[in-house]
């Protein structure tokens, strides 16, 4: 008796087959509001994507700039310049020359990609040499934006 009554609940439907045959009538009904909504999750998503994908991409040439705005911190102060290097730039003959260099180079960075983190990042070295030349209410928002990002990586 039990081989015939293994073979009778065999050949009744399974779970699987229960639900597939109630999801049938179902997509025959709302089908086309089925595909429409995963294609709309799908084009979300590819929208989501490129748009991170660009940021990326934002973020990065901006911290390549950062690194080229930088170099004029690299350039050294003497009254009487050496001859430079081929490939390297003269040094500076006072420190006020340099720090109006590094105030220009680091205010066109900032201008050139506001709102990405490198630029943040640059109010630090651009609110000291403004301190330098005594431009005090000038730095301090700039203080304060470097203390805002310190704030948030921490938070994260």
């Amino acid at each position: 008796m039990a081989y015939k009554d293994k073979q009778k609940e065999l050949k009744q439907p399974d779970e699987f087959q229960k639900l597939g045959q109630e999801a049938l009538p179902f997509l025959e009904k709302h089908g086309r509001q089925v595909v429409l909504a995963v294609g709309a999750v799908l084009l979300m998503g590819l929208v989501i994507s490129v748009v991170s994908s660009m940021s990326g991409r934002a973020e990065a040439e901006a911290a390549r700039d950062f690194g080229a705005a930088l170099r004029v911190l690299e350039r050294g102060v003497s009254e009487t310049p050496a001859e430079p290097k081929p490939g390297e730039e003269p040094s500076f003959k006072t420190e006020a020359e340099k720090d109006a260099a590094i105030i220009e180079s680091l205010s066109g960075f900032r201008g050139k990609h506001a709102g990405s983190k490198a630029t943040t990042t640059a109010a630090l070295p651009l609110a000291n040499a403004l301190l330098r030349q005594g431009k005090v209410d000038e730095a301090l928002p700039l203080v304060e934006e470097y203390k805002e990002l310190l704030r948030s990586s921490l938070a994260d």
